[in-house]
């Protein structure tokens, strides 16, 4: 018989190269809707809310000024429609995924929209985090870390230039702050002190030189 669409995109799923980044954030929408016994949602919602989002990357990379989280949100809905998806379910998912980025004036509001938060930051959490934030950062040709006027190593506070530690700065520190669901914080309560510990060691590593190289030159010519 043909595949039904669910099955079809477990399928995909399964099959699909390089999608690490969607098994996690699946694995992690999965850990935190089981602690949610009453939780009845359409098993098919897990597999589209993604499917925008992790398609969208390559256009981004393209195009900076996309959002993939809008763009992909529209791509998921005009999915769902096409396969005869109702009109409320696929708006629905389409706001879910919308709201799934850090922005002020796009707040997650419904639970699925907020499982869904909690599973993508989940994934930028900890160590596995930091390593995805590395990989992209390496992609887009961004620096691990930017010199101040006076010398010194930044730490990334306040930077206005993109770097690993602005991001970190920006983004990845305070993360664990702003879960929505108990259980989404608790895996990544668990990781956070890998990503602290990482990023406190390299800062350290970068500056050391610049500090002791330039005691050492001051000193070599007077």
């Amino acid at each position: 018989k043909p595949w039904s669409l669910e099955e079809q995109h477990i399928i995909w799923f399964l099959t699909k190269p390089n999608s690490d980044r969607l098994e996690q954030v699946s694995m992690a929408w999965i850990r935190i809707i089981c602690n949610r016994p009453t939780f009845n949602y359409p098993r098919t919602n897990g597999y589209p809310l993604e499917h925008g989002t992790i398609h969208l990357r390559r256009e981004q990379f393209e195009d900076p000024r996309v959002c993939h989280a809008r763009a992909g949100a529209d791509k998921a809905y005009r999915f769902l429609r096409e396969h005869g998806f109702p009109e409320s379910f696929a708006a629905h998912v389409r706001e879910c995924i919308s709201s799934h980025r850090y922005r002020k004036d796009s707040q997650p509001q419904t639970i699925e929209a907020k499982i869904l938060f909690d599973a993508d930051k989940v994934d930028v959490s900890g160590a596995i985090g930091i390593a995805r934030t590395l990989v992209y950062k390496g992609q887009v040709s961004e620096p691990l870390y930017r010199v101040l006027p006076d010398g010194r190593v930044s730490d990334g506070t306040g930077d206005a230039e993109p770097s690993f530690f602005q991001e970190y700065k920006y983004k990845l520190e305070g993360l664990y702050d702003r879960f929505h669901t108990v259980r989404g914080a608790e895996i990544a309560g668990q990781r956070r002190q890998a990503a602290v510990a990482f990023y406190k060691s390299l800062l350290r590593e970068v500056r050391e030189p610049y500090g002791k190289g330039r005691e050492m030159l001051r000193a070599y010519v007077e």
